[in-house]
């Protein structure tokens, strides 16, 4: 049950802090950043208008409903987890309370 943490920063504090894994390489992001940290699991820029859980305990179960290759077309419900540099996953997922 791990908390969910938002924030924002400016897209050059950004990418000096964590650099462009963060978000889709070539996408077109705007100056300000919203990021979604899990501890020990993933840090992601998410939309503006994404409602997010206060905790993982609180979306529910999670299934995961496919991958995609990072140069295909965006889909919604992807996130791209980070480990080390320059790593990155993309999956499509479903929570089971989309609405905590």
């Amino acid at each position: 049950d791990a908390p969910i943490a938002v924030f924002e920063l400016s897209r050059k504090d950004a990418e000096a802090k964590y650099g462009d894994a963060i978000y889709e390489p070539g996408s077109k992001k705007p100056d300000q950043l919203r990021l979604a940290h899990l501890p020990g699991v993933a840090l992601l820029e998410i939309p503006s208008n994404w409602k997010l859980c206060c905790s993982l305990g609180a979306c529910g179960s999670i299934s995961i409903e496919g991958q995609k290759a990072a140069k295909e077309g965006k889909t919604p419900d992807t996130a791209v987890f980070v480990k080390g540099k320059k790593k990155e996953l993309q999956m499509r997922f479903r929570v089971q309370n989309a609405d905590a």
